[in-house]
């Protein structure tokens, strides 16, 4: 026997164990329905359905305890196939029912909808109200649950704060249309709040500073105009005794 059809051997018979138990209908009962499963196991095809087929690979990856890989080379299909398959069951119920009904195909659900598939929300939305074009859809639900982290002076509402590596961990942060978004509404709005008073506060200390410039310009103006005048005044003194000095030098040589 070949080493692919000894290991399909061992994978249906530990199936058939988990089914039926070592020792409930004794050992020559338990062989029989090893080798009936055996078989089974090598002829069995995947349902049409993708659904049937995303279940029908979970349920061995479960029962038989085996990896993506070794199943994939059993039903000869890539391993990506399969763990894309599997997604598709974490999509909520009624994304799940679009695609059994071809209202959706299976792959623009897990183009589109999969990496949502932690905001069962916006995938619904998305499905119920934008089923012609999901990713436009899914983008714009997931635009009304978050806040843009644009800074750009000329947006809307900016960003004012500038968060550390730890808070856009916590952020939730989330590209939409080549933008990021802020999932963590909570978070994203205390921040913005605390860097609003700070800026408020800066502009008040601002204010006040050019307030005392100001007084200070106008109080060294009217200070400069009274000493311009002991200036000309000591000046004009400096003159006369000039005047009387060389009076007085004439009157002598005379």
């Amino acid at each position: 026997m070949a080493p692919r059809a000894r290991s399909h051997d061992r994978i249906a018979t530990r199936f058939a164990q988990s089914l039926y138990g070592r020792s409930h209908h004794g050992r020559r009962n338990h062989a029989r329905r090893a080798v009936a499963y055996r078989t089974r196991f090598r002829q069995t095809s995947l349902p049409g359905s993708t659904r049937e087929r995303a279940r029908q690979f979970q349920h061995l990856l479960d029962t038989l305890k085996i990896t993506q890989e070794a199943l994939a080379k059993r039903y000869k299909v890539s391993q990506g196939e399969i763990s894309n398959s599997i997604r598709l069951l974490r999509l909520p119920e009624v994304a799940q029912k679009a695609v059994i009904s071809g209202e959706i195909t299976a792959t623009e659900a897990r183009d589109a909808l999969v990496p949502w598939v932690d905001m069962p929300e916006v995938i619904g939305e998305a499905v119920r109200h934008n089923r012609d074009n999901l990713n436009s859809g899914v983008n714009q639900a997931a635009q009304k649950r978050a806040r843009s982290m644009s800074d750009a002076s000329d947006h809307e509402k900016p960003r004012l704060f500038k968060p550390t590596p730890e808070q856009r961990k916590e952020l939730r942060l989330r590209r939409i249309w080549g933008e990021d978004y802020a999932f963590n509404v909570e978070l994203y709005d205390r921040l913005q709040t605390e860097a609003a008073a700070k800026v408020s506060k800066r502009a008040e200390k601002r204010e006040a500073a050019e307030e005392r410039a100001g007084e200070r310009e106008t109080s060294g103006r009217a200070t400069g105009k009274g000493q311009g005048s002991g200036r000309d005044f000591r000046q004009a003194a400096l003159s006369l005794e000039d005047r009387l000095a060389a009076w007085a030098r004439r009157r002598a040589n005379s």
